[in-house]
């Protein structure tokens, strides 16, 4: 049932629209069908998303969360709220842990979920999810579309366990779940020395087991104790699932500790992102460039050399410029150019051994690259190298001898 409120504050004389539904068939014991919860679900959250679109615009109120409330405990409304949370999960990262979804809940208020028919119906309701999205396309897209307008509000979630309550049985028995100590997840980031430069790059590697969100969270901590102030990326189309890197989403986004204000340049083949990163916790801001390189489709070696090699050439002149502002400064900053790919880590020490051999010719130093591969390979402890992506740094390596002859 779907009822509009409209509601007026008699001291002020404001008004506001509040839409209130009500879902009858989910018994004080049993749990719903799990069919008609989707399409309850999704018709709550197009209500929801009409609001934050409107939010967005001049002059207007900032949008409120969604308010879920039932009369017998927190069971069902958990139950609700992590099941949306988990569609999040299924659209962004084409991956969820019901597990660690309730372990989510649970942090933000104890004894959620805290019966196997709860539990039971969420990890049902996710099969029928990724089934119903391959026969209609219109259900996936419609929620993907939402959750992109509300993307920085789940981002800002504090997602590090902690230690859990919860009642065992109907003895009601306090039981103890042991603690895990707060970690965020380990980013695999390794340094890579330039020609002249120590450290000059720091190649990040994406995990697949975890969200974007917390992966989000891991790397801009990296890049913020480093003092890093250029990123670049070398994925594009499915890869590319970081929504704020997205030209058409928010501007603005929350992510653990940190706000990001974004302003997007779109080029023929590269997009920059010009981002400023505050942290919350230290009060403090910073300017950092993104750029995202678009002709390197995904697990291929990059094409059209010339082009490439005058991106690759701007980067660094940003980078260079990066450099000199920070050693103005107290402290001396790192200040790494971090690199990041979600398919193909190998492209990153390509993209490595040809900034090495560009400023070995820019010196006018001898140029070898199975010698860069090798030097890169052993501080990256990585043992071999795509035949396609050693072709690719060897067809470039000539490239570079015209451009600086």
């Amino acid at each position: 049932m779907h009822t509009a409120l409209s509601i007026v504050h008699r001291s002020s004389g404001e008004s506001r629209m509040i839409h209130h539904f009500k879902y009858f068939d989910w018994t004080e014991t049993g749990v719903p069908d799990v069919g008609p919860f989707l399409e309850f679900l999704l018709t709550v959250n197009k209500q929801d998303q009409y609001y934050f679109r409107q939010a967005l615009m001049p002059n207007q109120l900032p949008a409120g969360p969604i308010v879920v409330h039932g009369d017998m405990g927190v069971g069902r409304t958990a139950a609700f709220c992590v099941a949306d949370m988990c569609l999040y999960q299924i659209v962004h990262t084409a991956t969820v842990s019901v597990p660690l979804m309730v372990l989510k809940a649970r942090q933000q208020r104890r004894f959620s979920i805290s019966t196997l028919n709860h539990y039971m119906f969420i990890h049902s309701f996710v099969v029928f999810f990724l089934v119903a999205i391959k026969s209609n396309q219109e259900i996936f897209f419609e929620f993907r579309s939402h959750l992109g307008i509300i993307d920085a509000h789940l981002l800002s979630l504090d997602c590090g366990p902690t230690i859990v309550q919860n009642y065992h049985g109907s003895s009601k028995r306090r039981r103890r779940v042991p603690s895990i100590k707060k970690n965020k997840p380990d980013p695999s980031a390794s340094f890579v020395h330039g020609n002249n430069i120590t450290k000059k790059f720091m190649v990040f590697k994406e995990s697949s087991e975890q969200g974007l969100y917390l992966l989000a969270w891991a790397l801009l901590d990296l890049i913020w104790k480093t003092g890093s102030r250029v990123i670049v990326r070398f994925d594009k189309g499915r890869s590319m699932k970081h929504s704020w890197l997205n030209s058409s989403s928010s501007l603005e986004y929350n992510i653990g500790k940190y706000t990001l204000w974004k302003k997007t340049l779109i080029d023929k083949y590269y997009t920059q992102i010009n981002l400023k990163v505050r942290n919350n916790k230290e009060k403090s801001s910073r300017k950092i460039m993104h750029y995202q390189y678009h002709d390197v489709p995904d697990h291929q070696a990059p094409f059209h050399s010339t082009q490439f090699i005058c991106f690759w050439k701007m980067v660094n002149q940003k980078h260079e410029g990066c450099i000199l502002e920070g050693a103005k400064g107290k402290k001396k900053a790192l200040s790494p150019i971090v690199m990041y790919s979600a398919k193909c880590f190998e492209r990153l020490v390509s993209i490595c051994a040809i900034d090495i051999c560009l400023e070995q010719l820019t010196e006018e130093q001898p140029v070898s690259v199975t010698k860069t591969f090798m030097h890169i390979k052993s501080q990256l402890s990585v043992q071999l190298i795509s035949s396609d992506e050693e072709e690719f740094v060897k067809k470039t390596a000539p490239q570079l001898t015209l451009i600086y002859s």
